[in-house]
This record gives structure tokens, C-alpha cells and sequence, in this order.
């Protein structure tokens, strides 16, 4: 039987890493959706925002709706169509579902995880 991993094409983790995220953002795209939960923004929204000031990638955030479903994931999809936003964040509070929604959607707009 196959063992088989999948995982992103690159995961940061470390102190002060959130200030540099705008920068990490524009390698990959110029105008970002942050998916994040109201929770998290309370948290780090301020230092998402100022991680992009001078960073060459725009960004908007929306709320995660809590579950994976074709119905978020054509919503999410949606929002970036229409934001103009040609890569996506997951701040990551519950895992399974931010990947499967981030999986889905890039899938979706035939794009790299």
C-alpha cells in the first residue's frame, strides 16, 4: 500500500515570522485574501496588515464559516474572483479545515497549493 504525504510547497514557523509574512506574499502573488477566524483577527489582524504596508502584494481578509463544503469553497472562490486575488492565506486555527478549504479552492482556480 502507498504511503502517501502531502504538504505545502513551503511552511515558515518561528518568532517574528508573522511581521514578514506580507514579504513571503509577494514572492507568490500580488494581491492576497487572508482567510483567517474573527478570533484570529482580534489577535494578529493588526500585525497582518502591518507585515504588508511595504510589501509589493495587496491583501483583503474574509472569515472562514467554520466548515469545508463545496458551499465555502465556491464562496471563497468567489470572493477572490472578485477581490482580484490571486493567492490565498490560511491562518491556520483549526488545520484540517483550513487545508481542505485551501486545497479546494486553489483546485478550483487550477492553482498551486
Amino acid at each position: 500500500m502507498a504511503k502517501i504525504l502531502i504538504s505545502p510547497s513551503r511552511y515558515v514557523q518561528g518568532a517574528g515570522e508573522m511581521k514578514k509574512l506580507g514579504t513571503y506574499a509577494a514572492g507568490y502573488g500580488k494581491k492576497a485574501l487572508i482567510l483567517i477566524s474573527p478570533g484570529g483577527y482580534k489577535r494578529i489582524g493588526a500585525e497582518i496588515e502591518e507585515s504588508f504596508k511595504d510589501a509589493d502584494c495587496g491583501l483583503s481578509f474574509d472569515y472562514f464559516n467554520g466548515e469545508c463544503s463545496k458551499n465555502e469553497i465556491d464562496r471563497i472562490s468567489g470572493i477572490m474572483k472578485e477581490k482580484g486575488c490571486d493567492l490565498m492565506i490560511g491562518i491556520v486555527i483549526c488545520k484540517n479545515k483550513y487545508q481542505c478549504v485551501e486545497r479546494a479552492t486553489c483546485k478550483s482556480k487550477n492553482q498551486r497549493v
